[in-house]
């Protein structure tokens, strides 16, 4: 329990058994749970010191902040990917084998 008064938890339930998330996580699974359905195609992003890259893949299921994703990395297999590890999400983009990569600009 957090004794500070501006602190405001996520999560309306408390669990001594397990580590709960992060508002940003719990807001991005939030999102995907309304946004998404079986069998969407869904874009993660990775953010890395020299860009990001973008991966497509069939959105199938969330489950314990945990993203269930076919053919994301590999055609004809499934990944399952936490929301902490994810930059953002994208919706609306072409299903595709190759990720798309973005650079930053060399100042």
């Amino acid at each position: 329990m957090n004794n500070n008064p501006n602190y405001r938890s996520c999560n309306s339930y408390d669990h001594n058994d397990a580590t709960t998330c992060n508002c940003c996580v719990t807001g991005l699974a939030h999102i995907i749970s309304s946004r998404f359905c079986c069998g969407d195609t869904i874009g993660i992003t990775f953010f890395v010191d020299e860009g990001a890259g973008i991966f497509t893949g069939r959105f199938r299921s969330l489950e314990n902040y945990v993203l269930e994703i076919e053919d994301l990395l590999v055609p004809g297999t499934t990944s399952f990917v936490p929301l902490c590890d994810i930059g953002s999400i994208e919706k609306g983009l072409p299903l595709q084998e190759q990720p798309l990569q973005i650079s930053k600009k060399k100042e």
